[in-house]
């Protein structure tokens, strides 16, 4: 195709595809005795083959896209206290103390979804300039996806302030993998590690993690006070994050890297940025209060 000087040649394709596929489940509960629910789980996949290695193969490089979300679980719900006029506890309280007790509610929006995918990468490139994948020892891929989780390191620094990191896989196995890669420690062979892939004719893998769970649980109490048929004052205390659950899970990150340091290196299953949304709805990720006093009319 280049008979002259060797350039370059570039072919443009449509040829990769992604497919998605899923199931929904949703349960609805109208304003009854207070309470009003709605509840949703899904199950589903997304998967690509434009993360190609080589064109020799283009179906066995299939995977999961960046926004792959395999269990999603959201709920929302408004519980009206059964207490003061028209509730059916103290609905003869009449007065100030009638006006205390009544007009309460718990309302909230939880929501409890599986990570995003991340891929493993060696760091080392074939002929093709593609990543050459990795092998798992002494494990498999669903030994290493069930060791995924958040762990943390701590330590005092000069100053007496306690640091630390976070990882997504445990001490021993990355460790291990940095020796295994001449990075760093004392290699011990029959421990579960990642390998280079770095021998002739063997069959290595493209590995695919997906990241800790989300979960995230945004609760507030209500109390409104009725002033004239069409007036009333409200008083609201939400609560993000009620739980104060760390989540490390960014929704859309890069299937190659998501927000874990996913090439094998010195920060090998380092996480350094929490889940936080300030573009749309200024959420900082950890637990936050918020104090709201409204007229209604």
């Amino acid at each position: 195709m280049n008979p002259n000087n060797g350039g370059n040649s570039t072919e443009l394709t449509n040829r990769n595809n992604s497919t998605y596929n899923s199931g929904q489940v949703e349960m609805r509960r109208r304003l009854s005795a207070g309470l009003q629910l709605q509840a949703s789980y899904s199950f589903s996949k997304s998967l690509t083959d434009s993360n190609l290695a080589t064109l020799r193969n283009w179906g066995g490089e299939k995977g999961p896209v960046a926004f792959d979300i395999r269990h999603g679980i959201k709920a929302a719900w408004i519980y009206q206290l059964p207490f003061g006029q028209g509730r059916s506890l103290l609905s003869g309280a009449h007065g100030v103390f009638g006006k205390a007790v009544s007009g309460w509610e718990i309302a909230g929006v939880g929501r409890l979804q599986s990570g995003t995918p991340i891929n493993i990468l060696s760091g080392r490139n074939t002929f093709n300039q593609n990543d050459g994948g990795v092998v798992l020892h002494n494990m498999t891929a669903k030994d290493l996806q069930n060791m995924m989780g958040l762990n943390f390191t701590s330590q005092i620094n000069s100053n007496g302030v306690a640091t630390g990191t976070a990882y997504h896989l445990p001490q021993s196995l990355i460790q291990n993998t940095l020796a295994a890669f001449n990075i760093s420690g004392t290699f011990n062979p029959n421990s579960p590690y990642i390998g280079p892939c770095n021998t002739a004719g063997q069959i290595c893998d493209h590995v695919f993690l997906w990241g800790p769970w989300l979960s995230k649980w945004d609760v507030s109490l209500v109390k409104r006070t009725q002033i004239k048929e069409r007036l009333n004052f409200e008083f609201r205390v939400q609560a993000l994050n009620v739980f104060n659950h760390p989540n490390s899970l960014i929704p859309g990150g890069a299937v190659t890297n998501g927000n874990i340091n996913t090439t094998i290196g010195s920060a090998f299953g380092q996480t350094t940025s929490a889940f936080r949304d300030l573009n749309n709805t200024n959420d900082p990720g950890a637990r936050s209060l918020e104090f709201v006093a409204r007229l209604n009319f």
